[in-house]
């Protein structure tokens, strides 16, 4: 007799899932008082020489079944196979490739604030890269209507990788800022008289020569500030990033580790 079964599975740990997967045999034409099934001393044999392409069969369980029924009770056999997941082929496929892109995003830190078309270019390169890949690895999953471990990844890596995108738009943002503040602080120190439609003038003939240095030299201390910050920005950068994405793979690894049946 050759069966095909099917086994309804739990995704929610996928790819570092173990299924159980149960297979019933039952009469339904003859009651236990015309027919019995019963396990023999050694009811199951497996072929060493067969391997599942997706799963590791770790062990069986057999049980009996009977059941009461409103036509009387029947008898029943019940054989459970404990089910592995094959997790290299997800390694390979799915979380290096998406890890290796996460990384190079992070290139980025190291080319120069200046270098405008560098950096644009290879934060668009990776956020790109990283869709095209969460979309493949989507659509060759089972369909499922709940969250799955490997959405999980693919979103958190997508996030870092978008976030390292973001970055450069928040050092540009601050080096625009600071280079208005140090022309306004230049202007000010140097020819008030530049900021005459802002009334700086009568301001200024208020204080004399002694206010007028200590003025200048917070503003040129500001200046040394605020000339850093950009540079700050990405060495921070540069420990925060792969501290915090490591720090996930920890906790995502731990977390989703293969689970008990």
């Amino acid at each position: 007799m050759l069966v095909t079964a099917s086994c309804p599975m739990d995704l929610h740990n996928y790819p570092m899932d173990r299924q159980l997967c149960s297979l019933f045999i039952q009469s339904f034409g003859f009651s236990t008082k015309s027919l019995m099934f019963h396990w023999s001393a050694t009811p199951l044999h497996t072929r060493s020489l067969i391997q599942l392409s997706h799963f590791t069969l770790l062990t069986t369980h057999q049980t009996l079944c009977d059941g009461l029924t409103e036509d009387g009770n029947f008898t029943c056999l019940q054989v459970d196979f404990y089910l592995q997941r094959h997790l290299s082929f997800y390694l390979l496929q799915v979380y290096m490739p998406s890890s290796l892109v996460v990384v190079m995003s992070w290139l980025s830190f190291w080319v120069h604030p200046g270098a405008v078309s560098g950096r644009t270019s290879l934060g668009i390169l990776t956020v790109l890269t990283i869709t095209k890949q969460s979309t493949m690895a989507i659509s060759s999953l089972p369909k499922v209507s709940y969250i799955k471990a490997v959405d999980v990844w693919m979103a958190v890596c997508l996030f870092f990788v978008f976030a390292a995108f973001l970055q450069y738009a928040v050092l540009c943002v601050t080096a625009r800022a600071q280079r208005h503040k140090n022309d306004v602080t230049s202007c000010l120190v140097e020819h008030p008289s530049c900021l005459g439609n802002h009334r700086v003038e009568a301001r200024l003939g208020l204080h004399n020569a002694s206010t007028l240095r200590r003025q200048r030299q917070d503003l040129e201390n500001d200046e040394q500030i605020t000339g850093v910050s950009v540079d700050q920005i990405d060495r921070v950068s540069r420990v925060v990033f792969p501290a915090v994405f490591l720090l996930f793979v920890l906790v995502y690894f731990s977390y989703f580790n293969f689970d008990s049946f």
